[in-house]
């Protein structure tokens, strides 16, 4: 990320922070809809495995949003 010199070390990790935190959420949700075509599809292990890996990232995406909080609180 290419921040300009007067930002903050602490600025700078929150917006870092947000944006993976978007990003998880995003892609978590990628995950879901291809876990629910796998379930129309009958296709059982697949649907636990993209469900495992969106709940995963919603909750990773969810502590980086925290931690992005907790930046920018300071």
């Amino acid at each position: 990320m290419n921040a300009p010199a007067n930002i903050s070390q602490d600025a700078r990790e929150c917006a870092a922070f947000f944006s993976l935190s978007q990003t998880q959420r995003r892609i978590a949700h990628d995950y879901k809809r291809r876990a629910m075509a796998e379930k129309a599809a009958g296709d059982v292990s697949r649907f636990d495995r993209y469900s495992a890996e969106a709940n995963r990232l919603w909750a990773q995406a969810k502590w980086h949003l925290q931690m992005a909080k907790r930046r920018a609180a300071l």
